[in-house]
């Protein structure tokens, strides 16, 4: 059967079959990635596949009728966390070493297995040392800024100025760290509905191609059948029915900013940490510790996947044996980085962070 195989900074190989349903996706998403099958026997991390009929076996009621959305059951006799679907097995994920994601072949698979898969990588890689950072980061001069804060605090439109201002790009969501170096994931940017509202620029500068669906009357119809929803719905079906009204407009890095580059494998030199004022139109950027920073960071970590929040949990009783510690990996990773806080007040734009970014890279530059 033909493979493919994908090769991640941090020594972690991911691999599926050809034909499988979800394995188009996973080559679209990583294909910086994607390396010759060689045909020999690689140090595997991830093995993703579907399901086979008796692969899985224990109780049906452990995961169909669990509080937290999966449970636990086998998979060839070993330790499984399920994700259930219309009262059956849907995604089986292995937390041994390989990591196995084993998924039912249905229609619409893709998205949920992609999502699984970024979680199995994120394990692969930190057992191995690395990290799947959730921040977005650009470069200048050879050195690197991450921007780091939860969903909602601006990183996006802070890594859009200073993409604009030339610096080049790194990341908008998530980067691999490996060894000390950041390493750039995915060279897309992900444009949502009120990107286009908080960025005066962008509806100028967005590719013609793209623009159906991201006209200001589509974005206005969303906008309104989202607040209807909001005060229909029952609350556990808002989140599904959000991403409807908020759907994610992919673009190319090198498509909205033909000048700049993708950048190359980089020391990070700085970290920022994005902070919202409860009022003002303040922007400031001030030095902060290390042990502070950290502890945020790896808060941060942890919201990466937060529809998947109780698999993490869940893993960890599958699989009881030495936990991987974030902040100590976030520590040796980062070690020599600056930390500094971002703070914006409520009423403030973003458009001065370039400029405050730009001089605290220069003060790091001068050894301040």
């Amino acid at each position: 059967m033909e493979r493919v195989t994908f090769d991640f900074p941090g020594s972690v190989r991911l691999v599926a079959n050809a034909r499988d349903p979800a394995t188009p996706t996973l080559r679209a998403r990583f294909a910086r990635f994607e390396t010759a099958n060689d045909g020999a026997a690689p140090s595997v991390g991830v093995v993703v596949e579907p399901l086979v009929t008796g692969d899985i076996e224990g109780d049906s009621a452990w995961w169909t009728h669990s509080p937290y959305g999966m449970g636990f059951g086998f998979h060839r006799g070993r330790r499984a966390v399920i994700l259930p679907r219309r009262g059956e097995a849907d995604v089986a994920l292995v937390p041994d070493d390989p990591v196995g994601v084993h998924y039912r072949a249905r229609s619409g698979c893709e998205r949920r297995v992609y999502g699984i898969v970024l979680f199995a990588l994120a394990l692969a890689l930190a057992r191995r040392g690395g990290l799947l950072l959730h921040a977005a980061g650009a470069v200048r001069g050879g050195r690197a800024v991450l921007v780091a804060g939860p969903r909602g605090s601006r990183k996006t439109q802070i890594l859009l100025d200073l993409l604009r201002d030339g610096w080049d790009y790194l990341s908008e969501d998530k980067l691999l760290l490996a060894r000390g170096m950041a390493h750039v994931f995915q060279s897309e940017i992900g444009i949502r509905d009120h990107h286009f509202e908080s960025v005066s620029w962008l509806p100028n500068a967005w590719p013609p191609r793209l623009s159906r669906g991201t006209r200001s009357l589509a974005r206005g119809i969303r906008r309104r059948a989202a607040a209807l929803a909001v005060r229909m719905l029952p609350s556990r079906l808002i989140p599904p029915v959000a991403r409807r009204f908020d759907p994610v407009h992919p673009v190319e890095a090198r498509e909205l900013f033909p000048e700049i580059q993708v950048a190359p494998p980089v020391a990070p030199a700085a970290v920022a940490l994005l902070s919202r004022r409860t009022q003002g139109r303040e922007l400031s950027c001030e030095p902060l510790g290390a042990p502070e920073a950290l502890e945020e960071l790896a808060a941060i970590q942890e919201l990466v996947f937060h529809e998947l929040a109780p698999l993490d949990r869940l893993v960890r009783l599958c699989d009881p044996g030495p936990r991987v510690d974030p902040r100590g990996l976030l520590e040796r990773e980062l070690a020599g980085c600056r930390f500094v806080r971002l703070s914006i007040g409520r009423d403030a734009g973003v458009e001065g962070a370039p400029r405050l970014l730009a001089e605290r890279l220069e003060s790091i530059g001068e050894g301040t």
